[in-house]
């Protein structure tokens, strides 16, 4: 079986045997298979950003444009500056 089938499984167990409720299980089961796939996804997009040369110019962009975003919000975010 794969890691992520088996980490679903024990998810949805470890629910159904600490709630009485039904739609508590099924909750956690499609929360969980739905983070899975999230985060398949992501690896899969990180993978190949990183390993496709084309794309260089593109991420060190973004990383300005994150820098730029970052170094304005995060000083107003912080409050006024302690006397």
């Amino acid at each position: 079986m794969e890691d992520g089938t088996v980490s679903i499984f024990g998810l949805v167990f470890g629910v159904a045997a600490a709630a009485p409720d039904s739609h508590a299980v099924f909750l956690a089961g499609g929360t969980g298979a739905v983070a899975a796939a999230v985060s398949m996804t992501a690896g899969t997009f990180l993978d190949v950003e990183s390993t496709d040369p084309g794309r260089r110019p593109r991420r060190r962009r973004l990383a300005t444009l994150a820098y730029r975003v970052a170094s304005y919000w995060l000083p107003l975010l912080a409050g006024p500056p302690a006397s």
